[in-house]
């Protein structure tokens, strides 16, 4: 079983679709973020249909939350959603490896190979370039879904990508500007190299261990680097759209 290959129509729709979703996930639109008509149609040249189908879709989501007859905003970032999805997608991916390891065959180490080897491919020179940056994201989430692409559900691996797609937004937006200390994307990528070995000698309990020590970094520095409310919004984010909103109404 893979992961499979997405393939996506090529509509006015979904074209404001992955536009609205990149500047959500990166940060570019605050989270909290009223979406108005008006904006939304002159930054994405977009007409009212298509902006329509690509908020529903989002809000399918979770990328933006609906405000009844006032619209969408961008979702927020929450302490409490962050740790919900956290062990959530913890637990989600431990049951995960432990099926894929037991299934495990030569096409499975092939992906698993393949895909770190585009991810050790990857580099981020300026934490400001959103290209590169959402191309080591990109990579970085190929290899572990590679990694549990043996556990005979599409199910959980459709669940998965969607909650890491999500815990990367949070890691993305709450640690701008943060400076990785020297060394350390040499260190994560010892730690893929690792959990590669582990995974391919049938070690799995200490591959479930080295793979929690793995996040948890990321976890920590995410909660860390709260408000003291926990809530991360576009005030609290410093964006100022600066825009003279019409109605927010699709």
């Amino acid at each position: 079983m893979t992961s499979g290959v997405r393939t996506h129509p090529d509509t006015e729709a979904y074209r404001v679709y992955e536009r609205l979703r990149r500047d959500i996930r990166s940060g570019q639109i605050a989270p909290g973020t009223p979406l108005r008509t008006e904006w939304l149609k002159t930054t994405y040249r977009a007409s009212t249909s298509p902006l329509r189908e690509a908020l529903a879709r989002l809000h399918a989501e979770y990328y933006v939350s609906a405000q009844g007859k006032r619209g969408f905003r961008a979702a927020e970032l929450r302490r409490d959603d962050y740790e919900n999805l956290i062990e959530l997608r913890n637990d989600l991916e431990c049951r995960a490896l432990r099926k894929s390891l037991a299934n495990r065959s030569e096409k499975w180490e092939v992906r698993v190979v393949v895909a770190h080897h585009a991810l050790s491919k990857t580099t981020i020179r300026a934490v400001d370039d959103l290209e590169q940056v959402e191309n080591r994201e990109a990579r970085h989430r190929q290899f572990h879904l590679a990694l549990l692409s043996e556990c005979g559900s599409a199910w959980l691996l459709r669940a998965y990508d969607q909650m890491a797609s999500h815990a990367e937004r949070y890691a993305r937006i709450i640690r701008r500007g943060e400076v990785e200390q020297a060394g350390y994307l040499e260190r994560v990528d010892n730690e893929h190299r690792k959990l590669m070995d582990l995974a391919f000698a049938g070690a799995t309990e200490a591959a479930i261990e080295l793979m929690m020590a793995h996040r948890a970094r990321t976890y920590g520095s995410v909660l860390a680097a709260m408000g003291p409310t926990g809530i991360m919004t576009g005030e609290a984010t410093g964006f100022d759209p600066g825009l003279d909103y019409a109605s927010n109404a699709l």
